[in-house]
């Protein structure tokens, strides 16, 4: 009935529209993660293209980013030989101590004129960080510790439905930002995982599809890739909310179809009674 196709209709699109606010939110989540990462990408540009005798004469300039921005934990400056011009530091000098600064993923990927951006370490104090390199002129590279509490902080703080979650993974499977901080300090990998299969071969990245979560709830999730990262952004929303609606339409769908069907039927033997039995009835007692 038209009643019953409006009323499937409705519950059916209050599930399409959680589901579609779920890929919105993806990229909502993408977009907070890549903003952090460009506004620490963006002071290290900086500091970049200042002479180097300037932070050597002006260290005060470097201690005055690291207290305006509280997700640097070291800023250094190296020359294109691996020499540390400039160093300043929240907590211990952790890359310009480093011997093998001239071997390093970060000082050489820098070096050769691209943006490196680490996985999750821990320091001494079972602090996460992570490191971050641009190249600047003449080869030289400015280098920094980024700690990853303020990263963790932002994916806890992204919420859609009523358990939705979001976690970041690099594009080896290593999960460096989840809701619960368990799950990255474990080292989890969702490497050999069904979804990131089926993501890691969808064109660009972007795929959507329903998986088992960590925790063995059956969810539809939503992953991005993060602008400006290596990174993916993957949320997921549990399956039994995501169609909870549609759930309900089946409901409420077979409970009018009960109900018309009962009245349709006591319509229908009300006509026969009247135009068929009864007058029957009439002729039996008049013969």
């Amino acid at each position: 009935t038209d009643v019953s196709k409006l009323s499937y209709g409705w519950w059916t699109r209050m599930s399409c529209l959680r589901i579609a606010a779920n890929r919105s939110l993806s990229r909502s989540a993408a977009g907070t993660v890549s903003a952090f990462i460009q506004r620490v990408k963006d002071n290290l540009i900086v500091l970049s293209i200042v002479e180097p005798d300037h932070h050597v004469n002006d260290p005060d300039e470097l201690q005055a980013l690291l207290e305006q921005n509280r997700s640097l934990l070291e800023v250094v400056r190296i020359d294109n030989t691996g020499t540390v011009i400039a160093d300043v530091h929240r907590d211990n000098s952790v890359l310009a101590n480093l011997i093998t600064i001239p071997q390093s993923q970060w000082f050489i990927k820098a070096r050769a004129g691209e943006t490196y951006i680490g996985n999750v370490q821990l320091s001494a104090s079972n602090e996460p960080y992570l490191v971050m390199a641009v190249p600047s002129p003449g080869g030289g590279v400015v280098a920094a510790r980024v700690q990853m509490n303020v990263l963790w902080d932002a994916v806890r703080s992204i919420h859609f439905g009523e358990t939705g979650q979001a976690y970041v993974i690099t594009r080896t499977g290593q999960v460096i930002a989840h809701t619960n901080t368990e799950v990255v300090l474990n080292n989890t990998s969702i490497q050999d995982r069904p979804e990131f299969i089926a993501l890691m071969a969808e064109p660009g990245n972007d795929w959507f599809g329903t998986f088992e979560s960590f925790d063995g709830r059956r969810v539809v999730g939503k992953a991005l890739p993060i602008e400006g990262t290596d990174w993916l952004i993957m949320t997921e929303l549990p399956w039994n909310e995501a169609y909870r609606s549609t759930r309900r339409a089946v409901v409420v769908l077979g409970t009018e179809a009960f109900i018309l069907m009962f009245l349709a039927s006591w319509l229908m033997a009300r006509r026969v009674r009247a135009n068929i039995m009864d007058p029957m009835e009439l002729l039996r007692q008049g013969a």
